[in-house]
């Protein structure tokens, strides 16, 4: 090869490196622009729920209410079991005095089986009474906040259940 045959080598190579960079530069900004402008699902607060304004029981409004939802309950008494099952549910009463979850004597009147869970400001009582009935039942309930409840006529008052593992080696 001669001197221009190199040189005219070299010139085409730098010319397609050239080419294959606008390339990449066309492909980065159609994804951005493709970014910038698409419509992209965002989760939103999940918000509070009001019982009974907009669910006539503490139940219904857990059961429809996504987690980390706030459901604030009004003073009133809800004859009800109540189970709490997703994962960073607030139930706050109105007041501990005058909200009221009333087992009628049967079960645990509340069972959580939820982490980070926040339960405040009710009074719980009647449960049922068998051996682990209970006003408050947390089972595998992990950071769990119980606070400023009355827990009153129950067969056990507040239980709480996790599991252990125990190995032994043989």
């Amino acid at each position: 090869m001669n001197k221009k045959n190199i040189v005219v080598t070299r010139a085409r190579d730098l010319k397609e490196t050239v080419i294959s960079l606008d390339s990449l530069y066309a492909v980065l900004l159609i994804s951005m622009l493709a970014s910038a402008f698409s419509v992209q699902q965002v989760e939103a607060n999940p918000g509070t729920i009001v019982v009974p304004d907009e669910y006539s029981s503490i139940q219904e409004a857990i059961d429809q209410a996504r987690p980390g939802a706030t459901v604030h309950v009004k003073a009133g008494i809800y004859l009800e079991h109540v189970v709490v099952n997703k994962n960073g549910l607030r139930l706050v009463g109105e007041d501990m005095d005058t909200t009221i979850i009333d087992g009628g004597g049967t079960g645990s009147v509340v069972y959580v089986e939820a982490n980070n869970t926040v339960f405040s400001d009710f009074t719980v009582k009647n449960s049922g009474r068998n051996l682990y009935d209970s006003g408050i039942y947390l089972d595998h309930s992990f950071n769990t906040s119980v606070s400023s409840n009355s827990v009153i006529n129950n067969n056990l008052g507040i239980i709480y259940t996790s599991l252990l593992t125990y190995s032994q080696e043989q």
